[in-house]
């Protein structure tokens, strides 16, 4: 248990490590330490949780590197192997519309169904416009995350 624990602190520590980067070279040495931790991790990783942590921590030091000018193709480099590491699907970023898709999905197939019916002509254009409303949150939150 002492292992878990200390696994956790070192994570903790490196995170705030990361927070704490004022340049470009700290930022890329505290995501060589993250890399470190979770080459060494005995399993604490596996929780959902502590992923997620770790993946807002880091995407939100992407934003602010972002803002000031210090983000280089090393660091983005860095940053998309521990966030393929952590997160391969994306499911962190992706989670808040996936709670709402399967009821958008729904009324998106019903207002289709409804042009289909009442404006045959109009349904195709209708069907792609559906589609690309759908479709752009996902888009928009794969390329911001």
């Amino acid at each position: 248990m002492m292992v878990v624990a200390s696994a956790e602190a070192d994570m903790d520590g490196a995170l705030a490590e990361l927070s704490r980067a004022k340049d470009a070279d700290q930022t890329l040495t505290a995501m060589v330490k993250v890399n470190e931790i979770l080459d060494s991790d005995d399993g604490t990783m596996e929780n959902p949780l502590a992923r997620e942590i770790v993946v807002r921590g880091l995407s939100a030091k992407k934003r602010e590197a972002r803002t000031t000018g210090e983000w280089r193709d090393d660091i983005d480099f860095a940053y998309g192997v521990l966030r393929r590491r952590l997160d391969p699907y994306n499911t962190f970023a992706l989670r808040p519309y996936l709670g709402v898709a399967p009821f958008l999905g729904g009324l998106y197939y019903l207002a289709a169904f409804f042009v289909q019916q009442k404006f045959p002509e109009a349904f195709p254009l209708a069907y792609f416009s559906l589609v690309g409303v759908f479709v752009a949150p996902i888009l928009f939150l794969l390329v911001n995350s």
